[in-house]
């Protein structure tokens, strides 16, 4: 017996880069941001990935300012009211929860986990969700070419997402061992970070 199986659709463009290019064009969009300023809605939810479980709390409204290197404040606001205040200058924060009369201070790293996920939360998480950092000059890379299959169900097709998955990551010390940083994928319709 034959069936008829959907048949992904690839996009009209597929554009090409070296690992050099993806890499220069991550550095030249870093290089060109020294602020920025948002008003973004926040959806906090704490994963319990061993247990299966996920808390998803109150959407809220905040405000994000950012410059580099790495100076943020960020203000969450429910119905108006401040939620939480956090403000760092690159090496130490302040996390400040009127609501509940706390305030927390401690190093941008994060040294040792709370049980309340919530307090594990630092500066570089608003970093890394708002921008692409560039890479610095120790960091090393390289690049793989993949594709994403995507299923529109409204329109029960199948496409095909061309990418560009570029790895980073550092010596760890004196050593030969890699640790890895961060993961940049390039949709390769308009090259451009996602």
């Amino acid at each position: 017996m034959t069936r008829k199986l959907p048949v992904p659709k690839a996009p009209l463009v597929t554009q090409t880069a070296t690992p050099e290019e993806l890499v220069t064009r991550v550095n030249q969009r870093w290089d060109a941001l020294n602020t920025l300023t948002a008003t973004v809605e926040i959806y906090p939810s704490v994963l319990k990935t061993k247990e299966g479980l996920a808390t998803d709390y109150t959407s809220l409204r905040g405000h994000i300012l950012m410059r580099k290197p790495q100076m943020l404040r960020v203000v969450g606001q429910i119905l108006g009211v401040k939620a939480f205040d956090m403000a760092s200058d690159g090496t130490d924060f302040t996390l400040s929860v009127p609501l509940k009369g706390k305030a927390f201070k401690g190093s941008n790293s994060l040294k040792k986990k709370s049980a309340n996920a919530i307090e594990n939360m630092r500066p570089g998480f608003f970093f890394d969700a708002m921008v692409v950092r560039g890479l610095d000059p120790d960091d090393l890379y390289s690049v793989v070419a993949d594709s994403e299959t995507i299923e529109d169900a409204e329109r029960k097709h199948l496409y095909t997402v061309p990418e560009y998955v570029l790895s980073i990551s550092r010596r760890k010390g004196d050593s030969r061992q890699l640790t890895p940083v961060r993961v940049v994928t390039f949709h390769r319709d308009d090259l451009l970070p996602s």
